[in-house]
């Protein structure tokens, strides 16, 4: 099982991304702004258009991610990092949904998050979240449709499959064990 998915980033984060971005902005170009040449100005332009797009392209970047469920492990990924979790290690499984909003100057955005917690028996909880995409039109003519969504969601069919595998490696190893000790 491989899916992508669009990571959600809390507004804590957003507003040091906006920092660090915004430094980045500036320094370089109050740099710039203080050499006298003739060709400053436009050297000051190239540079703030060459960072706003570095800018936007991480933040892109950073929103993208991806899962891969196979038989013994799940895999993590986003901006060249990798997170793989062994069946044999986790402990428990758990789906959350919240409803978010943000205001802001143009009006409030909202959108469900879908958040998975895994919790490995060293005692380490990993969280992924991710944005849902809902059809709010579709929940307004049959409220029903939201739980539906929620049922289907990615982290909700990953938590399904990684069950199943789980019950499935329980199994084997159970009857492993059984082999063993009546062939001994």
């Amino acid at each position: 099982m491989k899916e992508e998915y669009t990571r959600f980033i809390d507004n804590t984060k957003i507003w040091v991304l906006s920092g660090v971005a915004l430094a980045m902005i500036i320094i370089p170009t109050t740099i710039i702004s203080t050499v006298n040449t003739p060709n400053a100005k436009t050297l000051e332009v190239l540079v703030f258009s060459i960072l706003m797009i570095i800018i936007i392209i991480l933040s892109k970047a950073l929103q993208h991610a991806s899962f891969e469920a196979d038989d013994t492990q799940v895999t993590f990924s986003y901006f060249g990092k990798y997170t793989v979790i062994s069946y044999d290690e986790i402990e428990n499984l758990l789906t959350e949904r919240r409803h978010n909003e943000l205001r802001t100057k143009s009006g409030i955005q909202r959108c469900y998050v879908d958040t998975l917690k895994i919790i490995t028996s060293d005692g380490d909880t990993y969280c992924f979240s991710a944005k849902m995409d809902i059809d709010y039109d579709k929940i307004a003519m049959n409220p029903a449709y939201l739980n539906e969504q929620f049922e289907n969601s990615q982290f909700s069919r990953l938590k399904h499959y990684i069950e199943d595998n789980l019950d499935t490696n329980k199994k084997i190893s159970r009857l492993k064990s059984y082999v063993e000790e009546h062939t001994k």
